[in-house]
């Protein structure tokens, strides 16, 4: 997924970035030794500690993502699923997320949303 940063923050040495997709906004932890650059454009990937089932509903919202205070708000469809669940976030981006073991399963082709605080949202650049 392409991101473009917007805006950089530094808080107790870690580094927070907002940026926008195809899809909407996202907040999260910059996971590269590299700074991150006002207005650049990075493909990325992102990596979500595992979720509690409740936390996780079912919608029939379009697929995106959104700020919303403190969190950072995800829409996506459930694409596959092994030990974690494949999210198809846009065309160009998909994610993997482990939802607690014990709860009843997303079901292949359903839309979920969930909301992670910014600290829970890791964003890696790409290099390719």
């Amino acid at each position: 997924m392409l991101f473009t940063v917007i805006n950089i923050e530094k808080e107790n040495g870690a580094v927070y970035v907002t940026g926008s997709t195809s899809i909407g906004y996202i907040k999260g932890l910059w996971k590269d030794e590299e700074m991150p650059e006002n207005g650049k454009k990075y493909p990325i990937e992102l990596q979500f500690p595992v979720v509690e089932r409740e936390a996780v509903v079912p919608s029939t919202s379009d697929i995106g993502t959104k700020i919303l205070g403190d969190k950072t708000s995800f829409c996506c469809e459930c694409v596959d699923f092994d030990t974690v669940y494949y999210l198809r976030l846009s065309v160009d981006g998909t994610a993997m997320l482990d939802v607690s073991k014990e709860d009843p399963p997303i079901e292949k082709g359903q839309c979920i949303s969930f909301s992670l605080p910014f600290e829970m949202v890791c964003i890696y650049p790409v290099r390719i």
